[in-house]
């Protein structure tokens, strides 16, 4: 849960024409294109995403003739859905599936102690990029555990809170910490799998 105001990216009209740019920590970029791939472009598409969840969807900036109408197909040829409601339903969908995934990155960020590598296309372990976050680690501390013997039969998983955010399974107890964990062992497993795949080392 975020505790203070966080700035995602500035929006600054360049003389002499009024360009639009969006500058984040210090750097300016013209085009989403220009963006490093990652969690920055991520964070920006989120919170570009929310801006027109503000506006009350997509068809107000259209009916306002500040944008284009949406064709009736995707760029994959798709038919959309066939209703303003049902394109919004789904648009809100995929910006709650994206803060949940930032929401976890910030998590992982903060119990390890590191900031998150820059993916771009493969992860920084060489994982499917496919995989979610969550999924990469939890593979990686699996191998940690397969590698030590005293820890053979126990069970031990990083994954998704039902509620959103992480979760750390022992056997059959849940924590939401390393510093949590009882057993050395497994804590130390954990921070293996989690500089792993931040450093990708």
């Amino acid at each position: 849960m975020m505790d203070r105001d966080i700035e995602v990216f500035r929006v600054i009209r360049k003389p002499p024409m009024g360009k639009l740019v969006v500058e984040v920590n210090s750097t300016q970029y013209e085009k989403l294109s220009e963006v490093p791939s990652g969690s920055l472009k991520q964070r920006i598409l989120a919170a570009v995403g929310d801006l027109v969840v503000f506006v009350d969807g997509y068809d107000t900036l259209v009916q306002a003739g500040m944008a284009p109408p949406i064709s009736g197909t995707d760029q994959a040829g798709e038919p959309y859905a066939s209703s303003v409601e049902d394109r919004q339903a789904a648009f809100r969908s995929e910006i709650a599936r994206q803060r949940s995934e930032a929401q976890l990155k910030s998590q992982v960020q903060e119990i390890s102690g590191k900031q998150d590598p820059q993916a771009s296309g493969e992860s920084a372990t060489g994982l499917d990029s496919e995989l979610n976050m969550v999924d990469q680690i939890d593979i990686i501390l699996q191998r940690y555990l397969a590698e030590d013997p005293t820890l053979k039969g126990r069970v031990a998983h990083l994954e998704s809170a039902p509620g959103g955010g992480l979760r750390i399974q022992v056997d059959n107890h849940y924590y939401s910490q390393p510093k949590e964990i009882e057993d050395g062992r497994i804590r130390r497993a954990l921070m293996l799998a989690l500089r792993e795949w931040e450093t990708g080392e």
